[in-house]
């Protein structure tokens, strides 16, 4: 009974979230901009990640004690995003932001 009271529980805050329902496109990085949009992840945000192809965020080498392993300075940073590569200098790439921003 006590596991399905705490289930009852977690989806009503995962429904009352602040921020529940928006998205973010998160252009940013190393540390101000990823600690701003981490914390609009944690309000409930749908926070979107873009990163360089092939280079991604300068963060992914930074504190890597283990090359094997992601950095933990860039998993602390980008908890709770998702992450999609592309280039955004490319014009045919430029129209996959557009629907999203506009709402």
């Amino acid at each position: 009974m006590t596991h399905e009271y705490s289930n009852d529980i977690n989806k009503k805050i995962m429904n009352t979230a602040p921020l529940q329902g928006i998205k973010v496109i998160d252009f940013t990085e190393v540390q101000s901009g990823p600690s701003c949009t981490q914390l609009l992840a944690w309000l409930g945000a749908e926070v979107i990640k873009i990163e360089r192809p092939g280079v991604g965020d300068a963060t992914r080498n930074e504190l890597q004690f283990d090359p094997d392993c992601p950095s933990y300075y860039f998993l602390q940073l980008n908890s709770d995003k998702k992450s999609l590569a592309l280039d955004a200098k490319t014009v045919s790439y430029t129209h996959l932001t557009l629907p999203t921003t506009s709402r």
